[in-house]
């Protein structure tokens, strides 16, 4: 698995201040959540049912999470 997110993202900066964040395994009927998240924005979870935790924000819709270090 990898991952990569793109320097000018609010993602990659708050990732980099927390060395961690949470990966959402989404289903692939949910095209709301690829529009939430297809374009910048400075909160793309704002319009979506989610939760913060310590490690990033888990998605109401997900099946799974997996909660990530970086390394």
């Amino acid at each position: 698995l990898s991952v990569a997110v793109h320097p000018e993202r609010a993602a990659y900066r708050a990732i980099e201040r927390s060395g961690t964040f949470v990966l959402n395994i989404v289903p692939k009927d949910a095209p709301q959540l690829m529009r939430a998240f297809g374009r910048p924005s400075d909160d793309p979870f704002a319009s979506l049912a989610c939760q913060q935790v310590a490690q990033g924000v888990v998605l109401q819709e997900a099946l799974g999470v997996l909660i990530c270090r970086v390394r």
